[in-house]
C-alpha cells in the first residue's frame, strides 16, 4: 500500500488480526445479555431453553429478543461460533412473529 496515501481510518483497523480482540469482547458482551439457559437452573430457564416461553411473549419481548438474538448470532458467525440453541430460537421467534403478523391481517 502506499504510505502516501491519506487514511480515514488508522493503520490496521480492516486487518482481521486487530478485529479479532474487539470481536471477543463485543461476543463476551452479548453472551452476557442474551444468555444460552441452563435448562437445570429454574423452571423458567428450562422453559426457555425448550423455545416453550415464546408463545407467552409479549410482541415487545418478542421483537427484542428477535433483535438480540440475530445481533448474538451475527457476532458468533464472525467468531466461527456455532450455538444451536441459538440458531432454533431465532427461527423459532422468527416463526411466531409470522404467526402473529398473519394473525393481525
Amino acid at each position: 500500500m502506499n504510505s502516501g496515501v491519506l487514511r480515514a481510518y488508522p493503520r490496521g483497523i480492516l486487518d482481521r488480526r486487530y478485529r479479532a480482540p474487539q470481536l471477543s469482547a463485543l461476543l463476551d458482551l452479548l453472551v452476557d445479555a442474551y444468555p444460552d439457559p441452563d435448562a437445570f437452573a429454574s423452571v423458567e430457564a428450562f422453559s426457555r431453553a425448550q423455545h416453550d416461553d415464546i408463545a407467552a411473549l409479549d410482541d415487545e419481548v418478542l421483537d427484542a429478543e428477535r433483535i438480540l438474538g440475530r445481533i448474538r448470532r451475527a457476532a458468533e458467525v464472525l467468531a466461527g461460533i456455532d450455538s444451536p440453541w441459538l440458531s432454533e430460537r431465532i427461527a423459532r421467534l422468527e416463526r411466531e412473529a409470522g404467526r402473529r403478523k398473519a394473525r393481525r391481517r
